[in-house]
This record gives C-alpha cells, structure tokens and sequence, in this order.
C-alpha cells in the first residue's frame, strides 16, 4: 500500500465515523423533538379542556347577569322594558318551552307504559 491509499483509507474511516456519530444524533434530535411535540399535544389538549369548563362558568355568569340587568330594568323602567327583553330573547323562552314540553311528553309516555305493563 501506498502513502496515498493509506492516507484515503485513513480519510474515509474518519468520514465513516463522522457519519454514524452523525446519525446517532439525529436520531437522539428526532426524539427528543417526539418529546417536545408530545408536551405541547398535552399542553394544548389541557387548555381546550380547562377553556371548555370556563366556557360553562362564563355562559352561566352571563345568564345571571343578564336576569340581573333584566330585574334592575323592571324596577327602573317598568312593564315596557319586559316585554323588550322577551321580544329580544324570544327564541331562548321558546328553546325552554320546548325542552319543558318534550320532557312533558316523555313522562307522560312512561306513566302509559308503566300501566300497561301493570295491567
């Protein structure tokens, strides 16, 4: 062997070496980058969950305010004011009255079926 073929030898051993201590960290990067996108799946995931539970909090704070407004203005301004409100929340009231008339329904049917099994 020449000086020259041990030299190139020498060269490529080095860049093979190079290579895999290359590869190695990547690999170790691509993981540890799989930890982090992990982390911040969980994170995110937690927000939506503790943002959904405020969401009912908030709405329920909002309907307590609003009858609260609602009995202020009644006091101040009288049956006029009222009316205004239903008008304005009309599709609310008529949402109630149905859920109240399904619910209405539903226990007279089981009252029925509870008969008739009886009998």
């Amino acid at each position: 062997m020449t000086n020259l073929q041990i030299a190139l030898l020498s060269i490529s051993i080095a860049a093979i070496a190079i290579l895999i201590i290359l590869l190695i960290y990547i690999i170790f990067l691509v993981r540890r980058a799989n930890i982090v996108f992990k982390k911040v799946d969980y994170l995110i995931e937690d927000i939506t969950y503790k943002a959904e539970s405020l969401n009912v909090a908030v709405d329920a704070i909002n309907k307590i305010a609003n009858y609260t407004l609602t009995l202020d203005s009644l006091t101040k301004k009288g049956f006029s004011s009222i009316t205004k409100y239903f008008t304005t929340n009309k599709n609310f009231f008529y949402s109630v009255a149905d859920k109240l008339k399904t619910k209405a329904t539903t226990k007279d049917k089981t009252k029925e079926e509870t008969k008739k099994g009886k009998k």
